[in-house]
């Protein structure tokens, strides 16, 4: 793969957007920002669901405690400890990267259904059959409580308060009505094509992404313009030597980017009519 990248001259561009941006776009949040940012989104993300957070932390508690097996310990705790490391670079702390602990909690939560039936099983004498049952019954009780409670959020939820609430200013609700927009005056075999970021109006408007996502952020702008002028970036199609010292030539760069776009998108219409034509005749 790195052979073919570098026959292709992109091999620079690989390392910096693989590597380097990624070292960047790490580093670039002071820590004492990202501890507000961390304490800012928890308490937004726990807040309405705290018997879920407290029961996995009473989880992993358990899990640790207990002599379960050791297979199952290890594979829980790990799990749910490295899915929390996945939100912690940069220091952003996203909602939407808090996901990616709900598969490390629903494990060890699962983990910890057999902990309290053993601990109770040994402290109190009861049978295992009517253990399982109080403990389901409780979990149901409580569950059932919670979600009785956010009514609202589950069966009649407002969208843009919801977004609002867990991604700030970030045009998440404006992205969805952009996409309404697409849906109302295009056809749905019509392809788009996004420049900048919120890559959710690809799944909003159920079109094929044809490009990944290119941004221009502040942080990194100088980094790109020294890549740029000093690398081969024939890739996008952009003259060596290109200068990105002023607005103008962004703008060029996109014109570039766009222009490779729209001749991918004529390759693959003719594409799709020389198949319907062979299609046809046999």
């Amino acid at each position: 793969m790195f052979l073919i990248i570098a026959s292709k001259g992109s091999f620079n561009e690989m390392i910096y957007w693989t590597i380097e941006h990624a070292k960047q776009y790490a580093s670039s949040m002071p820590y004492e920002e990202g501890v507000k940012y961390f304490k800012y989104t928890r308490d937004a993300i726990i807040q309405n669901h705290k018997f879920f957070w407290y029961h996995s932390l009473l989880a992993v508690i358990l899990c640790l405690l207990r002599p379960i097996n050791i297979k199952y310990k290890i594979l829980g705790v790990t799990l749910l400890g490295f899915s929390f490391m996945t939100i912690v670079p940069g220091y952003f702390f996203y909602g939407h990267y808090w996901i990616q602990t709900v598969p490390g909690l629903a494990l060890v939560v699962g983990l910890a259904f057999y902990s309290v039936m053993a601990i109770i099983k040994d402290t109190l004498n009861f049978k295992k059959p009517i253990i399982k049952w109080v403990y389901l019954g409780i979990f149901g009780a409580l569950t059932f409580s919670h979600v009785s409670t956010l009514k609202s959020y589950y069966y009649h939820p407002n969208y843009e308060r919801i977004l609002r609430a867990v991604y700030g200013n970030n045009p998440f609700p404006e992205s969805m009505e952009i996409a309404n927009y697409i849906n109302s005056h295009s056809k749905p075999e019509d392809n788009i094509v996004l420049i900048g970021s919120e890559p959710q109006i690809y799944f909003y408007t159920k079109r094929s992404r044809l490009h990944a996502m290119h941004t221009f952020n502040v942080h990194n702008v100088k980094k790109k313009r020294k890549i740029i002028k000093s690398g081969n970036v024939n890739l996008l199609g952009i003259p060596k030597k290109q200068n990105l010292n002023s607005l103008f030539s962004l703008i060029t760069l996109y014109h570039y980017w766009f222009r490779l776009t729209l001749i991918n998108m004529c390759l693959n219409g003719l594409i799709n009519l020389l198949q319907r034509i062979i299609g046809s005749l046999v």
